[in-house]
């Protein structure tokens, strides 16, 4: 865990001047959802990782807690008597959904750990050519930006689920499996969502340095 724990401030250290600086916060909270039980190994940069006994037993601990619930919501959790069967049928259905997927997330990170920080190492890479290009990559807005799309989704399920307990009240169980599946759910739109948006700023980047050196060249070109 040294590693992870040297690493830990630099979540309120600014500017950014790279990409660990600023994903530092999106593993840790990897980390914490189940989706990375590994530590960090030396230095950021060398992409080196281990797994320790804790990371072995917080996986435990997760996957114990996703078939906990979802084996409660699919045999004890009551519908409503109103609600028609097919509205059941489909209810239990998007349970089932978001429940295999957050356990496929969780197996699937674990068995191929060593790829998930990787990927941040080989965004370094990209980066620092980048870099020498002349890119601007705006590394502490996009870090600022990260943090904004993580707090509207927080939000937004925090009124999801005030709204279900104020729409059919408050039953331990039945809240419980809700508030896990929804947090889920949102945890792997926003965490997929700033993966995906690591490609699309360095294509972004690329092609402003493309659209630099095209025009510089036609300037010189026409003089």
């Amino acid at each position: 865990m040294t590693g992870t724990l040297r690493s830990i401030p630099l979540i309120w250290k600014f500017p950014k001047r790279n990409i660990f600086e600023c994903m530092i916060l999106h593993y840790l909270f990897l980390k914490v959802n189940g989706y990375a039980c590994f530590s960090i190994s030396g230095e950021l940069e060398s992409g080196k990782t281990r797994t320790t006994a804790v990371d072995r037993a917080w996986f435990l601990v997760c996957l114990a807690v996703v078939v906990t619930l979802w084996t409660i919501n699919i045999t004890v959790v009551e519908r409503p008597v109103d609600v028609s069967p097919l509205l059941s049928i489909g209810s239990r259905l998007m349970w089932f959904t978001c429940y295999l997927t957050v356990l496929f997330g969780i197996v699937w990170n674990f068995l191929y750990r060593d790829k998930v920080w990787s990927l941040y190492v080989n965004v370094f890479k990209v980066d620092q050519q980048l870099l020498a290009l002349g890119a601007n990559m705006y590394y502490t807005e996009m870090y600022l930006a990260m943090i904004g799309f993580s707090l509207v989704s927080f939000v937004f399920m925090g009124v999801l689920n005030i709204g279900h307990v104020l729409d059919v009240g408050f039953e331990l169980w039945e809240f419980s499996t809700f508030l896990y599946s929804n947090a889920s759910l949102m945890m792997l739109v926003t965490i997929y969502s700033i993966a995906g948006s690591l490609v699309w700023l360095r294509l972004w980047a690329l092609n402003s340095v493309m659209e630099y050196y095209f025009e510089e060249n036609s300037f010189n070109y026409l003089n």
